[in-house]
């Protein structure tokens, strides 16, 4: 029921001021579902709408283009009615007698605006406009395996290269033969319903276009899809992106595979000889999925990879390919007393299928250590999103590149704020040079990512300009020393964090040949964005910056500490190098760490930096250990320990000599 003064003036007294107008749904015509969301721009693409509420004089326009219900209404491509086409079919075109469905034949397109994603109009005679729901949508479209998209030749053959055009929109529709270079200025997306697809290129470089693999609201679910990255050492390299890559250069790129519960933990130990896992958490795993069990022991490497041959209705027990050569914890801790507990002592499972992957080729990658790259990187940083990545459900293998400094498997670089892209729910392994590098960026959000057997930092901050990122909720597991990048990659950690200003929590770092977590604040940035910094005259101090939300971590199986935090002395607005500095203190929070080969946290260089809340067990030297923490020369500073349960062993009892035991007091 409307009050039709909001609609309409009347004169004072008119006999319609005591009329009262109902609204009825079923008077309404409505489109609820469209057959298919997009067709060639040359027509003779079929569409069926249904819905309610048609009649025979409904009209139909997609995109703003009639879609014919009557044979007068079909236009001509090339001087040639579309009905004398091949493959046209021009029968069984209009209104069912029941007002439900309406069948029409697109007419080509026109090239005026956006052919994607535009408005489904239905008219009904004497009725107005359908409401149409928020999924009918259609796009003008050329399928990759019409010969109408490539001129009237056949579609592209083994060793092209291939460039999608300004304002083109292409989909594809089949797994073409291997490329060589494909260069998007329009737009390239999968098609959802036609199967799995792959797609082999050496480079794929994505210039003011867009590339689509699924949507975030429409990902893509059913099948699979293989982008393959083909090449070797001696392959020629592009200025910034390299060889064997994505480059994505004012642009963007979407890729959403079918939404995964991307990692949980153990709920029972899993004793050496089980094939079977107790989980925590419901999940969606399916057999056949590839998952590892991180480890619980000193030894990242007793991480075990293995596959599903069984699982449970809800997800949480499965059984695997193969026994379990070590015993994993999944039982927590609790003391003999039970005033204490470690309910983080326990293995991690984390799922490394998707649907959706990004790999390097079988080829090359493994033999070479040549792997496949992401790389989002810009002539220009000063605006913000210059360029958009939206990656979820993911799979990222055979990918970096050894031996060469920022060839990384996905790679944000320099590009500023991009507060608009995400790397969620993705597994990255098997990798090469790192896993997920973030260069010169603020506000990206990294969350619950599974990463597993890399080298070097694995979730790596670079240069100290680093601020306002999210890194949350992900798990890493196996991270192995490399030679031949930076010194610190020779002593890795599964986070490196070179500016506190970032929000870092809920991350488990479930083995690392050195750190879990390190935070190393640099006293000026370093690097491509530290030059940068120094050309413009700009003095920054990522070392006095304030801390972000740091909580909720986990580290274990480490060959050294859980975490190390360095030089790092906060002042309110530090990152600017204030001149008169106010101490802005730093809490680390709700901090778990067991089972690492020298300390649970290691700090050299502090000023004003405590730590809350901390479960520290089973460390080869001490659970907590500084060197060089509020000098002389800092002024008040404080450094709190709070709320802290140390346990030197949780299931061993030890034997301490009288002369090394701490007097009671």
């Amino acid at each position: 029921q409307l009050d039709i003064f909001d609609y309409f003036e009347f004169e004072l007294d008119s006999n319609h001021t005591r009329l009262t107008y109902v609204y009825d749904e079923d008077l309404t015509p409505y489109v609820e579902w469209i057959s298919r969301k997009n067709g060639t721009t040359a027509g003779g693409t079929t569409v069926q709408l249904v819905g309610s509420g048609f009649t025979q004089n409904s009209t139909v326009k997609l995109a703003g283009i009639t879609c014919a219900t009557r044979y007068e209404d079909i236009g001509s491509y090339r001087d040639q009615h579309l009905c004398d086409w091949d493959g046209v079919v021009c029968d069984g075109i209009g209104v069912s007698d029941d007002g439900t469905t309406i069948t029409c034949l697109t007419n080509p397109w026109d090239y005026s605006g956006d052919a994607f994603d535009r408005e489904v109009i239905v008219e009904v005679e004497g009725q107005g406009y359908a409401l149409t729901a928020d999924t009918v949508v259609w796009s003008y479209a050329n399928l990759w395996s019409s010969t109408t998209t490539w001129g009237g030749n056949d579609p592209p053959v083994e060793g092209d290269s291939v460039v999608i055009t300004y304002g083109e929109y292409i989909v594809l529709d089949i797994s073409p033969p291997e490329l060589v270079l494909l260069t998007i200025q329009g737009n390239l997306k999968f098609a959802h319903d036609v199967g799995d697809l792959a797609l082999n290129c050496s480079y794929i470089v994505l210039h003011y276009g867009r590339l689509f693999v699924g949507t975030a609201d429409e990902p893509f679910e059913t099948y699979n899809a293989v982008i393959t990255l083909v090449g070797n050492r001696d392959s020629y390299e592009l200025p910034v992106y390299g060889a064997k890559t994505i480059a994505v250069r004012t642009a963007e790129l979407f890729l959403h595979g079918r939404h995964r519960v991307s990692w949980t933990k153990l709920a029972e130990t899993a004793g050496v000889g089980n094939t079977t896992l107790v989980l925590r958490d419901d999940t969606d795993w399916e057999i056949g999925d590839h998952i590892f069990v991180s480890s619980t022991e000193h030894q990242m490497l007793q991480a075990e990879e293995c596959y599903i041959t069984a699982v449970s209705s809800d997800g949480r027990v499965i059984e695997v390919s193969k026994p379990l050569i070590y015993e994993h914890w999944g039982a927590g801790w609790t003391s003999e007393d039970g005033l204490y507990d470690m309910d983080g002592y326990r293995a991690s499972v984390g799922l490394l299928t998707r649907n959706v992957v990004v790999q390097g080729d079988h080829v090359y990658s493994k033999a070479e250590q040549f792997g496949s790259q992401i790389v989002f990187s810009t002539e220009t940083n000063t605006e913000d999103n210059p360029l958009t990545g939206m990656l979820s459900n993911v799979e990222v293998r055979q990918a970096g590149q050894g031996l060469k400094l920022g060839k990384y498997p996905i790679h944000f670089h320099m590009v500023g704020n991009v507060s608009e892209s995400y790397i969620k729910n993705c597994s990255v392994h098997h990798t090469f040079n790192r896993g997920i590098t973030v260069h010169g960026v603020d506000n990206l959000l990294v969350e619950h990512n599974v990463i597993f057997d890399t080298r070097g930092h694995t979730i790596f901050t670079e240069d100290g300009t680093e601020r306002f990122n999210t890194i949350r909720y992900n798990l890493v597991a196996v991270v192995r020393p490399i030679w031949s990048l930076l010194m610190v990659d020779q002593s890795p950690a599964c986070f490196w964090i070179v500016n506190p200003t970032n929000d870092v929590y809920g991350n488990v770092a479930a083995g690392s040949s050195h750190y879990g977590f390190w935070f190393r604040a640099l006293p000026e940035p370093d690097g491509v964005s530290g030059q940068a910094n120094a050309d413009a005259g700009l003095s920054r101090c990522p070392n006095w910056s304030e801390l972000g939300k740091v909580e909720d971590n986990t580290a274990h199986s480490t060959g050294r500490h859980g975490m190390k935090v360095s030089n790092f002395f906060p002042v309110k607005d530090g990152y600017f190098c204030p001149t008169d500095a106010i101490s802005e203190p730093a809490t680390f929070k709700n901090f778990t760490s067991f089972k690492n080969r020298h300390m649970g946290i290691w700090g050299e260089f502090l000023v004003d930096v405590s730590f809350d809340t901390l479960h520290l067990a089973d460390h080869t030297k001490s659970g907590i250990e500084f060197k060089y923490i509020n000098g002389r020369s800092a002024k008040f500073a404080t450094t709190l320990i709070t709320n802290a349960v140390f346990v030197g062993n949780m299931y061993e009892e030890i034997f301490t000599p009288e002369s090394e035991k701490c007097a009671l007091r």
